[in-house]
Protein backbone atom coordinates (compact mmCIF):
# COMPACT_ATOMS: atom_id res chain seq x y z
CA UNK A 1 0.00 0.00 0.00
CA UNK A 2 1.13 3.54 -0.70
CA UNK A 3 1.73 5.38 2.54
CA UNK A 4 1.16 9.13 2.76
CA UNK A 5 2.01 11.24 5.77
CA UNK A 6 1.79 14.89 6.74
CA UNK A 7 4.99 16.63 5.74
CA UNK A 8 5.93 13.94 3.23
CA UNK A 9 8.03 10.83 3.80
CA UNK A 10 11.79 11.38 3.99
CA UNK A 11 14.77 9.05 4.15
CA UNK A 12 18.11 10.22 5.48
CA UNK A 13 21.48 8.50 5.98
CA UNK A 14 24.09 9.57 8.52
CA UNK A 15 27.68 8.28 8.54
CA UNK A 16 29.65 8.96 11.68
CA UNK A 17 32.54 7.95 13.87
CA UNK A 18 33.17 7.68 17.59
CA UNK A 19 36.44 8.88 19.06
CA UNK A 20 37.18 5.40 20.39
CA UNK A 21 35.50 2.01 20.61
CA UNK A 22 34.67 2.81 24.24
CA UNK A 23 32.66 5.78 22.96
CA UNK A 24 30.65 3.73 20.48
CA UNK A 25 27.98 2.59 22.93
CA UNK A 26 27.20 6.08 24.31
CA UNK A 27 27.24 7.41 20.74
CA UNK A 28 24.57 4.89 19.73
CA UNK A 29 22.60 5.74 22.87
CA UNK A 30 22.55 9.41 21.83
CA UNK A 31 20.94 8.49 18.51
CA UNK A 32 18.45 6.21 20.24
CA UNK A 33 17.50 8.96 22.69
CA UNK A 34 16.83 11.46 19.89
CA UNK A 35 14.68 8.94 18.02
CA UNK A 36 12.78 7.85 21.13
CA UNK A 37 12.17 11.47 22.16
CA UNK A 38 10.62 12.22 18.77
CA UNK A 39 8.45 9.10 18.90
CA UNK A 40 7.32 9.64 22.50
CA UNK A 41 6.89 13.42 22.51
CA UNK A 42 5.64 14.04 18.98
CA UNK A 43 4.03 10.67 18.25
CA UNK A 44 6.00 10.34 15.02
CA UNK A 45 6.36 7.01 13.25
CA UNK A 46 10.10 6.61 12.64
CA UNK A 47 11.67 3.49 11.20
CA UNK A 48 15.13 2.53 9.98
CA UNK A 49 18.39 1.08 11.16
CA UNK A 50 21.43 2.16 13.15
CA UNK A 51 24.59 0.04 13.21
CA UNK A 52 27.77 0.42 15.22
CA UNK A 53 30.88 -1.27 13.86
CA UNK A 54 34.23 -0.67 15.54
CA UNK A 55 34.31 3.12 15.80
CA UNK A 56 31.88 3.69 12.91
CA UNK A 57 28.16 4.50 12.93
CA UNK A 58 25.68 4.28 10.07
CA UNK A 59 22.13 5.45 10.71
CA UNK A 60 19.31 5.32 8.16
CA UNK A 61 16.10 6.94 9.29
CA UNK A 62 12.75 7.25 7.51
CA UNK A 63 9.60 9.07 8.48
CA UNK A 64 7.69 12.36 8.10
CA UNK A 65 9.97 15.15 6.88
CA UNK A 66 9.30 17.44 9.83
CA UNK A 67 10.04 14.61 12.28
CA UNK A 68 13.31 13.72 10.53
CA UNK A 69 14.46 17.34 10.66
CA UNK A 70 13.67 17.57 14.37
CA UNK A 71 15.76 14.46 15.04
CA UNK A 72 18.62 15.94 13.01
CA UNK A 73 18.40 19.21 14.91
CA UNK A 74 18.32 17.52 18.31
CA UNK A 75 21.21 15.24 17.41
CA UNK A 76 23.30 18.12 16.05
CA UNK A 77 22.83 20.05 19.30
CA UNK A 78 23.73 17.03 21.47
CA UNK A 79 26.79 17.55 23.65
CA UNK A 80 28.44 14.54 21.99
CA UNK A 81 29.26 16.82 19.07
CA UNK A 82 30.89 19.56 21.16
CA UNK A 83 34.54 19.63 22.12
CA UNK A 84 35.17 18.83 25.76
CA UNK A 85 36.25 21.42 28.28
CA UNK A 86 39.89 20.33 27.84
CA UNK A 87 39.51 20.92 24.06
CA UNK A 88 39.68 17.22 23.25
CA UNK A 89 37.69 15.84 20.35
CA UNK A 90 33.93 15.28 20.79
CA UNK A 91 32.60 11.80 21.44
CA UNK A 92 31.31 11.56 17.87
CA UNK A 93 31.20 13.41 14.58
CA UNK A 94 29.54 12.70 11.26
CA UNK A 95 27.92 13.77 8.01
CA UNK A 96 24.61 13.43 6.24
CA UNK A 97 25.50 11.53 3.08
CA UNK A 98 22.02 10.98 1.64
CA UNK A 99 18.62 12.63 1.89
CA UNK A 100 15.53 12.11 -0.26
CA UNK A 101 12.08 13.59 0.33
CA UNK A 102 8.57 12.72 -0.85
CA UNK A 103 9.08 8.98 -0.95
CA UNK A 104 5.85 7.04 -1.63
CA UNK A 105 6.32 4.36 1.04
CA UNK A 106 8.48 3.05 3.85
CA UNK A 107 10.96 0.22 3.60
CA UNK A 108 11.73 -0.73 7.21
CA UNK A 109 8.91 -2.12 9.37
CA UNK A 110 10.54 -0.91 12.61
CA UNK A 111 13.63 0.90 13.91
CA UNK A 112 16.54 -1.48 14.53
CA UNK A 113 19.67 -0.84 16.58
CA UNK A 114 22.64 -3.20 16.79
CA UNK A 115 26.42 -3.57 16.73
CA UNK A 116 28.30 -5.69 14.21
CA UNK A 117 31.71 -7.28 13.89
CA UNK A 118 34.18 -5.22 11.85
CA UNK A 119 34.27 -6.00 8.17
CA UNK A 120 35.45 -4.45 4.90
CA UNK A 121 33.38 -3.26 1.97
CA UNK A 122 34.04 -4.30 -1.61
CA UNK A 123 34.60 -0.64 -2.53
CA UNK A 124 35.83 1.84 0.08
CA UNK A 125 36.75 4.70 -2.28
CA UNK A 126 34.71 7.88 -1.74
CA UNK A 127 36.67 10.19 -4.02
CA UNK A 128 34.69 12.80 -5.95
CA UNK A 129 34.70 10.68 -9.12
CA UNK A 130 32.89 7.71 -7.59
CA UNK A 131 31.23 8.98 -4.42
CA UNK A 132 27.70 9.21 -5.86
CA UNK A 133 27.85 5.65 -7.12
CA UNK A 134 29.21 4.36 -3.81
CA UNK A 135 26.49 6.17 -1.82
CA UNK A 136 23.86 4.79 -4.19
CA UNK A 137 25.12 1.24 -3.71
CA UNK A 138 25.32 1.72 0.07
CA UNK A 139 21.75 3.00 0.34
CA UNK A 140 20.40 0.27 -1.91
CA UNK A 141 22.13 -2.39 0.19
CA UNK A 142 20.61 -1.05 3.40
CA UNK A 143 17.15 -0.77 1.83
CA UNK A 144 17.37 -4.37 0.68
CA UNK A 145 17.87 -5.31 4.32
CA UNK A 146 14.69 -3.41 5.17
CA UNK A 147 12.73 -5.21 2.49
CA UNK A 148 13.86 -8.57 3.87
CA UNK A 149 12.90 -7.53 7.40
CA UNK A 150 9.35 -6.86 6.21
CA UNK A 151 8.85 -10.60 5.95
CA UNK A 152 10.89 -11.59 9.02
CA UNK A 153 9.34 -12.03 12.46
CA UNK A 154 10.96 -9.62 14.91
CA UNK A 155 11.90 -12.45 17.26
CA UNK A 156 13.78 -14.20 14.44
CA UNK A 157 15.84 -11.22 13.27
CA UNK A 158 19.57 -11.96 13.10
CA UNK A 159 21.26 -8.83 11.78
CA UNK A 160 24.61 -10.61 11.42
CA UNK A 161 23.31 -12.43 8.35
CA UNK A 162 23.04 -9.13 6.46
CA UNK A 163 26.78 -8.44 6.54
CA UNK A 164 27.22 -8.49 2.76
CA UNK A 165 24.49 -5.89 2.27
CA UNK A 166 25.68 -3.42 4.90
CA UNK A 167 28.71 -1.11 4.60
CA UNK A 168 32.00 -2.00 6.28
CA UNK A 169 33.76 0.05 8.94
CA UNK A 170 36.33 1.77 6.73
CA UNK A 171 33.76 2.84 4.16
CA UNK A 172 31.60 4.42 6.86
CA UNK A 173 34.61 6.22 8.32
CA UNK A 174 35.59 7.46 4.87
CA UNK A 175 32.07 8.83 4.40
CA UNK A 176 32.24 10.54 7.79
CA UNK A 177 35.51 12.26 6.83
CA UNK A 178 34.57 13.21 3.27
CA UNK A 179 34.13 16.88 2.47
CA UNK A 180 31.74 15.87 -0.32
CA UNK A 181 28.95 15.94 2.29
CA UNK A 182 27.52 18.37 4.82
CA UNK A 183 28.55 17.82 8.41
CA UNK A 184 25.60 17.06 10.66
CA UNK A 185 25.81 20.56 12.11
CA UNK A 186 25.96 22.27 8.71
CA UNK A 187 23.05 20.21 7.42
CA UNK A 188 21.02 21.07 10.51
CA UNK A 189 21.87 24.76 10.21
CA UNK A 190 20.88 24.85 6.55
CA UNK A 191 17.64 22.88 6.75
CA UNK A 192 16.28 23.30 10.28
CA UNK A 193 17.31 26.77 11.45
CA UNK A 194 14.96 29.68 10.70
CA UNK A 195 15.87 32.14 7.97
CA UNK A 196 16.07 35.82 8.75
CA UNK A 197 15.60 38.12 5.79
CA UNK A 198 15.87 41.89 6.11
CA UNK A 199 13.93 43.88 3.56
CA UNK A 200 14.59 47.58 3.21
CA UNK A 201 11.55 49.75 3.67
CA UNK A 202 9.87 50.63 0.38
CA UNK A 203 6.94 52.55 1.78
CA UNK A 204 5.24 54.56 0.50
CA UNK A 205 5.09 52.79 -2.85
CA UNK A 206 6.00 54.93 -5.78
CA UNK A 207 4.68 54.60 -9.28
CA UNK A 208 7.12 53.18 -11.77
CA UNK A 209 5.70 55.45 -14.44
CA UNK A 210 5.62 59.21 -13.99
CA UNK A 211 2.55 60.81 -15.54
Amino acid sequence: DIETEDGGLTIILYAGKATSENDLKPALVAHRQCVEYEVNEEGSNLTGLIMGQGTSIIHLLEGPSDAILRVVRNLASHNHFSKNSDNTEPIQSGRIIYCVEDRPERVFPEWYSFTAAERKSANEDVSADVVNEVVHDTVNGILEVGKTLQTTDHEDVQMSKFGDQLPGKNLILNFSNSEEFFTLQDFSSLYTDPYNVEVDSAWPLESLVQY
